[in-house]
């Protein structure tokens, strides 16, 4: 015991110094996370503020793009930014801004890699690029998109739209396969619907279409007994 304390006699100084500095380290640690934390809160207010929902539409009007992008822009960092930028992106096209819709929606996936909306995303610059008249590009995205979500929950919409504008290019053999795999795909949903009565309507104009998928004829051997004539 005399040891001990003869050690923190001669160390106490060093004992003191690094206790300060742990207990400002902590400090500064609890201040940060203080800072983050109601930075997290004013920029949740500022969203909710707007009457923005991810859920069904309301009676409350819509909020705008600009309103969005301001508390995107002014909460950097914050989980309301994530969302108040792809509500932007999503306003834009509400308001026909299909081009910077595009812009946003892209450029949120760079913004935010890890966000569980980036599939969202990726499927609203593939509109956005469909709305303004660019088809092959259009095309290419939702190509992409099948490659790149292949478990999201929007990819029947992302086949869907790639079946409609591969029938547009009278590639009706490969419309009909797509609109095939959108019916055997997942469970009931409008995608899946409109799938079926678009593969139906592509039947009804092209009837060859129905050979490539019908069953192979099976020749089974005569019944017993039967007459030689039957075996003709």
């Amino acid at each position: 015991m005399v040891e001990i304390l003869a050690w923190f006699e001669v160390n106490k100084n060093r004992l003191l110094a690094c206790a300060g500095i742990m207990l400002a380290l902590a400090f500064v640690g609890y201040a940060w996370n203080y800072a983050r934390n109601q930075r997290e809160l004013r920029s949740n207010e500022a969203l909710l503020a707007l009457n923005v929902s991810f859920n069904a539409p309301t009676n409350l009007p819509p909020a705008s793009s600009a309103d969005l992008l301001k508390v995107a822009n002014d909460f950097p960092g914050t989980k309301a930014a994530e969302r108040a930028s792809f509500l932007a992106a999503s306003a834009l096209f509400t308001e026909g801004k299909f081009a910077e819709a595009q812009a946003k929606f892209e450029k949120f996936q760079t913004d935010f890699p890890g966000s569980r909306l980036n599939a969202s995303s990726a499927i609203g610059a593939a509109v956005a690029l469909e709305s303004q008249g660019k088809t092959a590009e259009a095309l290419t995205a939702y190509q992409n998109f099948s490659a790149r979500y292949p478990a999201s929950g929007v990819l029947t919409q992302a086949k869907f739209a790639l079946a409609r504008l591969t029938e547009q290019k009278n590639q009706f053999a490969e419309a009909y396969k797509l609109y095939e795999e959108i019916g055997k795909a997942g469970p009931f949903s409008t995608w899946v619907e409109q799938a079926a009565q678009r593969k139906d309507h592509l039947l009804m104009k092209h009837p060859e279409l129905a050979k490539t998928n019908a069953p192979l004829a099976i020749k089974l051997p005569p019944p017993a007994g039967a007459p030689p004539s039957a075996t003709k």
